[in-house]
């Protein structure tokens, strides 16, 4: 996938849920990677055998969702560690600069 592309999924997932976790900035888009048959289950064969297997998501792309969560943390500073004050440090995270994440998906759009 494309870095533009997974940074809009992204992004919008952030506007939707502005306190969340990484997991599931993932499952985001992880859900749209299976809803376009890149991951998830494949099934072949003919009426007479068919074999299912899960393909996974690809090893550039997993670490390309990390890349453009720590790029929206530490670089554009959208996203802060933290949801309150019981669940201050990673894997918890919260929309710290809603402004900035609207130009970002302005931006993207």
């Amino acid at each position: 996938m494309e870095k533009r592309e997974m940074v809009k999924i992204i992004l919008n997932y952030l506007e939707r849920n502005p306190f969340t976790q990484i997991a599931g900035i993932v499952s985001s888009v992880h859900a749209v990677l299976t809803e376009r048959g890149v991951m998830g289950e494949k099934t072949t064969g003919s009426q007479y055998m068919r074999t299912t297997r899960y393909e996974r998501v690809s090893n550039d792309d997993a670490l390309l969702i990390n890349e453009i969560i720590y790029d929206l943390m530490y670089s554009e500073r959208i996203i802060t560690p933290g949801i309150n004050r019981d669940n201050l440090e990673l894997p918890f995270l919260h929309v710290s600069n809603v402004e900035k994440l609207k130009e970002k998906i302005k931006e993207f759009a």
